[in-house]
């Protein structure tokens, strides 16, 4: 292990590597592609379970999945009628 005045040199040149190699950028992009993705995984989903499952099972076992690993306060009924559309 680096003793501590060691890591204030390693911490400015991984700051500087950082800044150098535009990762807010890549980070930024990162995140608007996963979130530009969702809602064609969720079409997908009840897509594909609707070939199991009957319509209204598919939608709702969608929407229980997206209830439970979407953050507070989303307008899941938003998203319900969009599908059922």
């Amino acid at each position: 292990m680096l003793p501590w005045p060691h890591w204030v040199p390693v911490a400015r040149r991984a700051l500087a590597a950082y800044r150098a190699d535009g990762l807010t950028v890549l980070a930024g992009a990162l995140a608007f592609g996963a979130f530009g993705s969702l809602f064609p995984l969720l079409l997908f989903l009840v897509a594909i379970s609707s070939l199991v499952l009957p319509a209204a099972a598919a939608e709702a076992w969608v929407m229980t999945v997206l209830r439970q690993v979407a953050p507070g306060g989303l307008d899941t009924q938003f998203i319900a009628d969009v599908l059922r559309d």
